[in-house]
């Protein structure tokens, strides 16, 4: 009988804190990366009781855990625990992924919060619908942390509408509010340092004047540009300016479902044990060519997407999201990128075994 070596005094220690966590499949992605990088390291799942967070957080910390994930319900109260967060997880209002660094001087840890789930999400759409959100009409099923992760990716490529529909309009309506806010604040950030670089330009000599002005440079266009305000309007990716909220059942929220380009479901409806359910009607007149995006990956093809795709809708489910995000995580904690060949490997695999 031989030994099992492969964890020892130097493997990097990784997981995921949550409860429960008996549906999670997150283990089986990141020990496949760590044995596909050559990297002798482990992911173990750590269920967390309600009102132990903090005290697992230190735990991880003293342990000398890399990084971990966050699973629900702690996305959002795990930030208090942490010493610096991104950008990204403050837009979006959560954090996933946790990496842990120690002062090579001080010998002092600090904790980075980072939320990897708004990537994952644009870069398997991207891959799997081969399209963008930009210049499309999309409805958004639901309104809790996952919707508002997605809304704001969605409105940030430049989405030309957005209409969240909830069961508790409320809901939707305090989430459309939100996201119009951050918004906006991205469109005047993004104009001020554009103005402050249009300054810059103007301010900068032009060494071709040195000798006067050719015809070319006196011409009318180039007058003309020269007296033009600095830009004061946002980056096309901002653009996103109609962001609605409407009940479930109710008139609009009809008209924006049967009107829009993607249907994106971000609640639990058709999940697994309860995959009989659909957040649409089976009566619902899905238009062909529409695309209908489902967060949930188990099962696999969910009540929602096989009706869609009974109408010739283009069906798409979370799975590429789960692991996107998954390797995103991954490459926050390792300081890696993983290669190419090893995602196209590791992704059929990971299908595969979702599918089974």
């Amino acid at each position: 009988m031989r030994l099992d070596m492969r964890v020892n005094s130097k493997t990097k220690l990784t997981g995921l804190i949550g409860n429960p966590l008996g549906h999670t499949v997150s283990p089986f992605l990141q020990n496949s990366l760590f044995s596909s990088m050559g990297i002798n390291g482990i992911y173990i799942p750590l269920c967390v009781p309600d009102g132990r967070l903090r005290d697992a957080v230190k735990g991880l910390e003293a342990f000398g855990f890399k990084g971990f994930n966050v699973t629900i319900p702690y996305k959002r109260a795990v930030m208090e625990c942490l010493d610096e967060i991104s950008e990204e997880a403050e837009l979006l209002g959560a954090v996933n992924t946790v990496k842990i660094t120690e002062d090579s001087l001080t010998g002092k840890f600090r904790l980075w919060g980072h939320n990897t789930d708004g990537d994952g999400f644009i870069r398997a759409f991207h891959e799997q619908a081969g399209t963008s959100f930009a210049d499309k009409k999309v409805c958004m099923l639901g309104a809790g942390g996952t919707a508002r992760a997605l809304t704001i990716k969605v409105a940030l490529e430049g989405a030309e509408s957005i209409c969240i529909i909830n069961r508790t309009e409320s809901k939707a309506q305090e989430l459309a509010e939100k996201v119009k806010q951050i918004i906006k604040s991205k469109a005047e950030t993004a104009t001020e340092s554009r103005n402050e670089a249009a300054a810059e330009c103007v301010n900068e000599p032009d060494t071709k004047l040195a000798n006067g002005p050719t015809d070319e440079q006196f011409s009318e266009p180039a007058i003309e540009s020269i007296n033009k305000p600095a830009v004061t309007i946002a980056p096309e990716y901002l653009r996103s300016e109609e962001i609605t909220a409407a009940a479930f059942g109710s008139t609009q929220s009809l008209r924006a479902l049967e009107q829009c380009d993607i249907i994106i479901n971000a609640t639990s409806v058709g999940m697994y044990p309860d995959i009989k359910s659909s957040p649409l009607e089976e009566s619902f007149p899905f238009r062909p060519n529409q695309i209908i995006y489902d967060v949930i990956y188990n099962p696999v093809e969910t009540k929602l997407m096989s009706l869609a795709r009974s109408k010739g809708c283009i069906a798409i489910n979370g799975a590429g999201m789960l692991f996107y995000q998954g390797v995103k995580a991954f490459e926050v904690w390792m300081d890696k990128v993983v290669p190419k060949k090893i995602l196209n490997d590791l992704s059929n695999a990971f299908i595969k075994y979702l599918e089974s």
